[in-house]
């Protein structure tokens, strides 16, 4: 089950990137399907949240 929601998932970020790429303007609608949040920390540090997984991010 664990593998089936994977590929789902995967297949999923695939088709949002694709479509993504082949964009020439990145509109509102575009930016707020990707990112979840952002936030500042005091010490002016900036995180972005992605609305999906970042294989590259670090945990």
């Amino acid at each position: 089950m664990q593998d089936c929601e994977n590929e789902d998932y995967a297949i999923h970020l695939g088709n949002k990137l694709k479509d993504v790429l082949a964009l020439k303007e990145l509109t509102p609608q575009i930016l707020h399907s990707l990112v979840e949040k952002i936030t500042c920390s005091p010490n002016g540090d900036v995180h972005i949240h992605y609305s999906f997984v970042n294989p590259l991010q670090e945990n």
